[in-house]
């Protein structure tokens, strides 16, 4: 059907005072720091250049290496460049330690990732869920995982 393969997504602007009230401890270094990379898209039809601004030093935000865009996408299994999208984390079942869902790195602390991903009881959410980050291939062996201590969910979800 038509909507097997459909996407929904979020203006996440919108959630920002939200998102940021839950990591007020975060802290970003002087923004003379911060470095902005051009990304041009190179997928057909030829879509505008997307600026994508990255403060390399900072203790919450992207990741350490700048994005990597490529003619291909890792839609069908295509691979990324090494390390070129670092603040990607894997949202896994603790058991069988299988990918659940995708999620981004907000600091050392936190991910963000879709309300639809909450899984686990509800009494206790984060009970059999961990976070791998610092792999390329969803499969790599060297990465670095964390269990989850607490799931904040927007008040105005409604699943």
């Amino acid at each position: 059907t038509p909507l097997k393969n459909a996407g929904i997504y979020t203006r996440i602007v919108e959630y920002n005072d939200w998102i940021q009230s839950i990591i007020n401890n975060c802290t970003i270094p002087s923004p003379s720091r911060a470095t902005t990379t051009t990304v041009r898209m190179t997928t057909k039809p030829v879509k505008p250049s997307v600026e994508y601004r990255c403060n390399t030093t900072s203790t919450c935000g992207c990741g350490a290496t700048p994005v990597a865009i490529t003619s291909t996408r890792i839609v069908g299994g295509e691979d990324a460049r090494e390390h070129s999208w670092s603040m990607i984390a894997s949202l896994r079942l603790e058991f069988p330690h299988l990918h659940d869902c995708g999620g981004t790195i907000l600091s050392n602390s936190y991910i963000l990732t879709a309300a639809h991903c909450h899984i686990g009881p509800v009494s206790n959410p984060s009970v059999g869920f961990s976070v791998v980050v610092g792999m390329t291939h969803i499969s790599d062996s060297e990465v670095i995982q964390r269990t989850v201590d607490r799931i904040y969910i927007h008040p105005n979800y409604i699943g």
